[in-house]
């Protein structure tokens, strides 16, 4: 058993309930290949359908709630990790976006 990642720690608790059960998960299986590779499939599929899904469709629609989102998450120092090609998709929304009157 590997010690826990140290970002599980800032978790909120329904977050960090779900990361413990990846680890055990990942623990029980441990020295598994074919077992870890399964798991790492399911969360890289997890990981496409949240963000095509849910996280797409709460990006802002207007330049000032880009603004404000950004704001949040400067101040929160929590930049997420977006692939450069969802970065460009990103970039490409935000440069389609209405300016606010």
């Amino acid at each position: 058993m590997r010690a826990q990642p140290n970002f599980i720690n800032d978790l909120p608790p329904a977050l960090k309930k779900i990361c413990d059960a990846i680890i055990e998960n990942a623990d029980k299986h441990a020295g598994d290949t074919v077992e870890l590779l399964s798991l790492l499939q399911c969360l890289e599929d997890l990981h496409e359908w949240l963000r095509e899904g849910y996280y797409m469709e709460s990006l802002p629609t207007t330049r000032h709630e880009l603004y404000e989102i950004l704001q949040k998450m400067e101040q929160a120092g929590n930049f997420p990790q977006l692939p450069r090609v969802q970065l460009r998709s990103l970039l490409d929304r935000v440069c389609d976006l209405p300016e606010e009157s």
